[in-house]
């Protein structure tokens, strides 16, 4: 299998991509952790230096994540091989409606960049993920 690196030559995009996969595995570590009502409820933005950085759709959620905090770290640090979480920040960030926002953009790539998308898009693992790429090589994200 051809990495995204090969694909497309473009370095950056292949350190983006290998990112985005550890988000993605931190991510699912985070919510197997989490108090069944928040699962799914907040995502991760980042782990630098211990931190890691949790999107919430409000302050409601955001303060339950304060509150579980301890425990949630302690969960997590016993399911990371490496980069141990010392503290969560919590960044309250609303939801949006996905489809007001696709009826307002549709933009239309070159053929070059459909191909390079759509072959890029292979090397997904992340099923969700992987069917984004592949509409946004047809050209669309309806």
């Amino acid at each position: 299998m051809k990495d995204v690196n090969q694909l497309l030559g473009y370095p950056k995009l292949a350190q983006l991509m290998t990112h985005l996969h550890s988000l993605t595995r931190l991510n699912e570590t985070l919510q197997a952790i989490l108090p069944p009502p928040l699962r799914g409820q907040i995502s991760c933005a980042k782990l630098e230096k211990g931190i890691l950085t949790v999107i919430a759709p409000n302050g409601s959620i955001s303060t339950q994540i304060r509150f579980s905090s301890e425990a949630i770290i302690a969960g997590l640090n016993e399911s990371l091989s490496s980069r141990p979480v010392t503290t969560i920040r919590c960044i309250v960030r609303p939801k949006i409606d996905q489809v007001k926002i696709s009826r307002v953009i549709k933009r239309r790539i070159s053929p070059v960049a459909a191909e390079q998308i759509t072959a890029s898009a292979s090397t997904i693992n992340d099923d969700k993920l992987r069917s984004i790429w592949k509409k946004l090589g047809k050209g669309h994200l309806d």
